[in-house]
């Protein structure tokens, strides 16, 4: 049996979160907008810069392709000095996110929603345009007297098509030749020329929603979504674990739209996958979670509710779940505070370990970063991009909250990936109220006229700096030695080891220093320490050693 090599102190000291100020540079930052409010949604990369496309109250500022005051697309593209050298206004369509075509560098797939021209029912909008945006081709698919389509995603194929899903409920007609039950997915497949090759719906007599498909290596296609009620009969198989609640799905499709598998994931509260990727060995399945039991058990799921209020709904931490071939846990874990957590992407490292993009409004748990972030006049903050990495067991190395020094919302949108340390962020800035630059936020273009405005296009590049040539990086656990778990977690006293039989027991504070050391024994206190992050370093009888996160809440 493998045994786990011990972290060096400064591993630990990265595990802690918020210790490395400089973990995540950014190398330089642009915004864009008009006077009101403006809501990117995806990006895609040009050999000289980026097309952002986005939602925006169209004229005036840096709009100087439509009517003020009158809502539509607002499409840019920007120069490698980030400067607008094109811009297109459509007031008929709201697309929701572009990505680069796979048989043409120059040429990109936009999705969004548009009316039909009869009715003035919402449709599946997919259009094909090249670098100068202009438009090659547009379809509209779906059906005139009913479809409304929402949670929207897309994916360029290899031979040049597109795969859009789109989530719908309660008929089958038009283009939609399936419907099971309450809401499904419907997936479709244009060829490169915009012709419908295939369609079909996934789903089951449940709910099924909030869908995004990836490309398999086979040429197949992924489709993550989320179900709820413990289905019977549809086009996957009943794998739903808790009713009333929502489990994560992973669909395994064919080239022509034939479904080959699925596997669900989740416990007894809300779980909901929106990131796949493919390993050798298995997959890595992101997605956000209010669960800590079934798959989620001793995954370290931060308990919160919205606004601090039990009454209220359970707020959701980031998840990373990673299973081998057949589906099976390897391991699963949760990332966040107490207040909620979104994913956006995730990326494999050349280590094995993966980068996560998403949200927080945490300032406690794994997002200590975003401390430095919190108005000096209030002890919240508003919703703030947030960055972390992991090692290939998905271990906490370091984490980094990007935003304004407000109680504003900074949203995140999109992440390019340039390499396995740069990457290119498209997020949403409010800066309503005149006080920016703050911060993170330091925009050069047109500054004084942005700030009096209300939300903008964010673009940011940043670059992960750490030498992890400096770090011993843990082999991947045997299930034999996974379920290593302390609770309750965060705490604010006593605390119980599970998983092991404890010898001796090393409690490390963020500077790596040990506090306390109990031998012979599977609970330890925690009275008396100060609100942070701490290391449980465990040995147990047969001379293993374990390492685990307990934040400490008061």
């Amino acid at each position: 049996m493998k045994t786990t090599r011990i972290y060096t102190l400064l591993a630990l000291l990265m595990m802690a979160g918020g210790t490395m100020k400089a973990q995540l540079r950014i190398d330089w930052q642009q915004c864009y907008g008009g006077l009101e409010f403006d809501e990117p949604a995806g990006f895609a990369s040009t050999n000289d810069g980026f097309i952002i496309e986005g939602w925006s109250d169209l004229g005036s500022g840096m709009i100087s392709c439509g009517t003020q005051g009158i809502n539509g697309t607002w499409t840019i593209r920007i120069d490698e000095n980030l400067n607008i050298v094109n811009q297109e206004c459509n007031q008929d369509c709201r697309y929701h996110g572009i990505f680069n075509a796979k048989d043409n560098g120059n040429e990109y797939y936009y999705f969004g929603k548009k009316g039909f021209p009869a009715t003035g029912n919402a449709g599946l909008a997919i259009m094909r345009g090249d670098g100068e945006l202009n438009v090659i081709w547009e379809r509209l698919l779906g059906c005139e007297d009913h479809f409304f389509p929402y949670s929207l995603s897309g994916v360029a194929t290899k031979d040049g098509g597109v795969v859009c899903t789109a989530m719908h409920g309660e008929w089958a007609c038009g283009d939609v030749s399936q419907y099971y039950g309450s809401s499904d997915i419907w997936v479709v497949k244009l060829d490169k020329n915009g012709n419908l090759e295939w369609e079909t719906t996934i789903g089951t007599d449940g709910s099924e929603g909030e869908g995004d498909v990836f490309i398999a290596e086979d040429g197949g296609i992924y489709l993550v979504c989320d179900s709820y009620n413990q289905f019977v009969s549809g086009s996957i198989e009943s794998c739903v674990h808790s009713d009333g609640y929502a489990d994560g799905i992973l669909v395994k499709m064919s080239a022509d739209g034939e479904v080959e598998w699925n596997r669900c994931y989740g416990g007894n509260k809300n779980d909901d996958f929106s990131n796949v990727i493919e390993l050798p060995d298995g997959y890595l399945l992101g997605g956000i979670s209010s669960s800590s039991n079934d798959d989620l058990q001793g995954a370290g799921y931060h308990p919160g509710h919205w606004y601090g209020q039990p009454h209220m709904p359970l707020t959701s931490d980031i998840w990373l779940l990673r299973t081998d071939l057949d589906g099976n846990v390897l391991w699963s874990k949760c990332y966040g505070g107490t207040k909620d957590e979104q994913i956006v992407k995730v990326f494999l490292n050349e280590d094995g370990g993966f980068t996560v993009f998403g949200t927080t409004m945490s300032l406690d748990g794994d997002s200590q970063s975003a401390n430095n972030l919190k108005p000096a006049w209030n002890l919240e903050i508003g919703n703030k991009l947030w960055v972390f990495r992991t090692d290939s067991n998905g271990n906490l190395l370091w984490e980094r909250a990007i935003g304004t020094q407000t109680e504003s919302h900074e949203y995140l949108e999109d992440v390019i990936k340039h390499s396995d340390r740069e990457y290119t962020i498209l997020g949403q800035a409010d800066s309503s109220g005149g006080e920016m630059p703050c911060g993170d936020y330091d925009c050069t273009n047109d500054t004084a006229y942005l700030m009096n405005s209300y939300s903008n296009y964010w673009v940011l590049h940043v670059t992960d700096t750490v030498d992890y040539t400096t770090l011993q990086v843990p082999e991947r656990l045997l299930p034999e030695e996974r379920a290593i778990f302390v609770y309750p977690n965060p705490a604010n006293g006593k605390v119980t080891i599970e998983g092991v039989e404890a010898e001796e027991v090393w409690v490390y504070n963020a500077l790596g220093q040990m506090v306390k050391r109990v031998r012979n024994s599977n609970e330890v206190s925690l009275e008396g320490f100060t609100e942070g992050v701490y290391l449980v370093r465990i040995t147990d009888v047969e001379g293993k050693k374990h390492v685990v996160r307990v934040a400490v809440k008061r």
